[in-house]
């Protein structure tokens, strides 16, 4: 038997010894983290989660709910749920505040990271195109508004 046949019947015998039955799944060596979820539906993003084997999941506040409920969820689902604090001028609630440049804006957002209860920003969308129930964003990264988020991320040390 040349060399290279050997080296095959090696490999086989060193499988065959190595292999304790029929391979199977890999086991992950990482937890999975769904790093984007606008939460509206508690129960069913857990349900998501489970059936595709997300360990965790970064929420944000979606069309049904507030930075309040995304930080109550995460408290209930404290190791499942990690809560990021948005005020995107994509809420009409914030969207003034972002046109005048207004500090109470990042005194709200200082707030809500003292508070202990988010583990980041976001999403914050300066410029998005419009979409139904969203008029188009069109702010400057380099404004004050963005440039004050930027200082409280860096001061907390949070993405």
């Amino acid at each position: 038997m040349n060399r290279a046949g050997l080296v095959g019947v090696a490999a086989l015998m060193l499988l065959a010894a190595c292999s304790s039955g029929p391979p199977s799944a890999p086991t992950p060596l990482i937890s999975f983290v769904d790093a984007h979820v606008h939460l509206n539906d508690e129960a069913m993003q857990l349900k998501l989660m489970r059936r595709f084997g997300a360990d965790q999941a970064v929420i944000f506040w979606g069309r049904n709910s507030s930075n309040q409920s995304v930080a109550d969820a995460a408290r209930r689902h404290a190791g499942r749920f990690i809560a990021f604090a948005s005020i995107s001028p994509e809420r009409s609630a914030y969207r003034s505040a972002w046109e005048r440049d207004d500090p109470a804006l990042i005194q709200e957002l200082e707030a809500f990271l003292a508070s202990g209860r988010f583990e980041g920003i976001g999403e914050i969308s300066v410029v998005h195109f419009p979409s139904p129930g969203l008029g188009e964003t069109d702010f400057s990264p380099l404004g004050a508004t963005m440039v004050g988020i930027m200082r409280l991320a860096r001061k907390h040390r949070v993405p």
